[in-house]
């Protein structure tokens, strides 16, 4: 057995397009532009501009902090982009409830960001985990990690 320390690994592997959970932030702003260029012309300025804004800053966030040198450094831009989708939910709702959006619809972007959301704090929870030393075993990290009882 030796140790490493997990977060030298995920900085190597860290690049934001290697990371599912970019790309799941990516293709929800895709899919949500469309829907929200059909609210009332009056919102332009208000809710559609603030949907827009949280849901750019989930992937930029996550792509910025995948930049940074540690998961110390990483972990504050995924608090971010965790803060956008929960701006976001918010804002979806709002929409729901004054008849902008669908509600149908509205409960399958509710699903999508709140997979995603489960998906950031995994994530979250990680980084943090991976700022302390793995024991390995038989150079298994994932075996390593349920000897210490870590997620």
């Amino acid at each position: 057995m030796f140790k490493i320390y997990p977060s030298l690994f995920l900085q190597m592997v860290r690049s934001y397009e290697n990371l599912d959970l970019f790309h799941l932030a990516y293709a929800f702003v895709i899919k949500l532009y469309p829907l929200v260029d059909r609210f009332p012309e009056d919102e332009r300025k208000n809710i559609i501009l603030q949907i827009k804004r949280a849901a750019i800053s989930m992937p930029l966030n996550i792509a910025e902090g995948s930049s940074r040198k540690t998961d110390k450094e990483f972990l504050p831009f995924l608090s971010y982009a965790f803060g956008s989708a929960k701006e976001l939910e918010v804002s979806l709702k709002l929409s729901a409830d004054l008849k902008f959006l669908d509600g149908d619809i509205y409960h399958s972007l509710k699903e999508e960001l709140n997979f995603f959301t489960g998906k950031l704090v995994g994530l979250m929870r990680y980084a943090k985990i991976a700022r302390k030393p793995l024991t390995l075993v038989n150079g298994c990290p994932e075996q390593s990690k349920a000897l210490l009882g870590r997620q």
